[in-house]
């Protein structure tokens, strides 16, 4: 089984490297698809200088659209079974392919729990805490679900390799989200109970430091947090949200309420302060919906004074996306 490789480019720093790494692997590899998201990166001699340059596709974006408007796009032109998504300062082991391809076979997402290097190269793993987290396999998918959401633990998104058709399933990233695309996949990966693998083999090496592209969007962390939530639980199917949260599937059946409504309630009522706002203007867009006001009276404790003095406590800026 082949792979093809996305790779959203921002910088040209660590890209010769990388494509070493998987010039080494070239016979697993279908295409490598490169998406340059930066006017000012020219990437042709380092590409046609590499030995997956009869592999490689190009694709410079017309104007910066970021990291996950720019997988979506690459994602068109994927033909093989199973994709692997990288950022262009990672590396990979020369056996990663080779021993992961095959995973796939009894799992639809393995992901690999990285090291850390900084940007010389240099193993800092023991160093910094890491901003990954391997999770409880005991626990089910839901468990896990409802553990991301509460306690913002984050799976390494660059090297991970999964079943193209799973992407496709979760209908791409939200092309609002800027740094926390990676947490929206897997909220919603694990929200749909699908079979993943965690590995923990230091076999991904994950680049931290000051040039990460994440860093510059670390000001809108809680708004980035708050989209991602909202974005996965509206990509999950009615029996998916209730593995999540149970009591929502008797709110659905016995009031006849749709899921956007659910889940800005779910959001208001379960979810961390930091990002309850964003739920709350969800629950005024849905207050005027017949059914809202009727499961409001039958089933919440909550008035559309309580949801206006919340609301109250947020300036208009708190809104802007």
């Amino acid at each position: 089984m082949l792979i093809d490789i996305i790779i959203p480019c921002f910088k040209t720093k660590y890209l010769r490297n990388l494509l070493d790494c998987l010039s080494n692997q070239r016979k697993h590899i279908g295409q490598i698809l490169i998406g340059i998201d930066n006017p000012y990166c020219v990437i042709d001699s380092i590409v046609a200088s590499s030995g997956v340059a009869d592999c490689t596709r190009v694709f410079p974006n017309a104007e910066q659209i970021g990291p996950s408007a720019t997988v979506n796009e690459l994602m068109q032109y994927v033909e093989s079974a199973c994709v692997l998504m990288l950022s262009d300062d990672d590396l990979l082991s020369n056996d990663f392919l080779k021993e992961r391809i095959p995973l796939l076979d009894q799992f639809e997402i393995v992901s690999s729990y990285p090291a850390l290097i900084d940007k010389f190269g240099t193993d800092i793993t023991s160093d910094f805490p890491s901003p990954f987290k391997l999770l409880d396999e005991s626990m089910s998918s839901a468990d896990v679900g409802k553990s991301l959401i509460n306690d913002a633990n984050f799976l390494c998104m660059p090297g991970t390799i999964m079943r193209t058709s799973i992407f496709r399933e979760f209908q791409y990233y939200g092309e609002n989200l800027l740094g926390l695309q990676d947490f929206e996949f897997w909220l919603w990966a694990f929200g749909s109970g699908k079979k993943i693998k965690q590995i923990d083999d230091s076999k991904v090496q994950y680049r931290q430091h000051d040039e990460n592209l994440s860093n510059m969007y670390v000001g809108r962390i809680w708004t980035e947090y708050g989209f991602a939530i909202r974005s996965a639980l509206r990509k999950l199917k009615a029996k998916d949200l209730s593995r999540l949260y149970p009591e929502s599937l008797a709110w659905m059946q016995h009031n006849q309420v749709d899921t956007g409504v659910v889940i800005a309630y779910l959001m208001s009522s379960h979810i961390r302060p930091e990002v309850r706002y964003l739920a709350i203007l969800d629950l005024f867009e849905f207050y005027n919906r017949k059914e809202f006001r009727s499961m409001m009276k039958a089933n919440f404790n909550i008035t559309l004074h309580v949801l206006h003095r919340q609301l109250s406590k947020y300036s208009v800026g708190d809104f802007k996306t």
